[in-house]
Formats: structure tokens, sequence, C-alpha cells
């Protein structure tokens, strides 16, 4: 439940909120989502899945920029984790 639920908010305050703005501040917004997104998929650290974190993060950025909500990611960031702890139930 925290992992589909909490982590997401704590981690679009931080990374959305927070990091992208503030490399926003000294670079353009591109550049912004880009670095943010690496920062996002790092943090994480499974090799195995940083394209997909990067490609995540991207889309988070990406809602955050277009809608000017950190609402809209943390709804997809919820489902994508809501979605992997279902999955995750299923396997083991």
């Amino acid at each position: 439940m925290t992992y589909a639920i909490f982590t997401p908010i704590i981690e679009e305050i931080i990374f959305r909120d927070g990091l992208l703005q503030a490399i926003e501040s000294k670079f353009n917004a591109p550049v912004a989502m880009v670095g943010s997104s690496l920062l996002f998929m790092l943090v994480h650290g499974i090799p195995l899945i940083m394209p997909a974190l990067f490609v995540a993060g991207l889309s988070f950025a990406y809602l955050y920029k277009k809608y000017r909500s950190i609402y809209a990611p943390i709804i997809l960031h919820m489902f994508i984790n809501g979605i992997n702890v279902i999955a995750l139930n299923i396997v083991f």
C-alpha cells in the first residue's frame, strides 16, 4: 500500500516540485526534464529497468509541465506503482 500511494507522492514532490524546478531555474525546461528523469532513474538503482524508469520520469515531468500541477504525475505514478504491486503479488 505504501509503495502504491505514499511513495509516489513523496517522489513526485522531490523530483518534480524540487529537482525539476531547481534545474529549470538554471537551464531550460527540456534540460530540466531530462536531468530530473536521469536522477529519478539513478536513484532507483535497478539496472534492468533503468530505461523504463527514465521514460517514466520523462512522462511524469511532461505531465507536471503540461498541467502545471503535481497531481497529474502523482496519479500516473500511483497507477504504475499499483500495477507493479499487483504484478509482484501474483508472481510471488
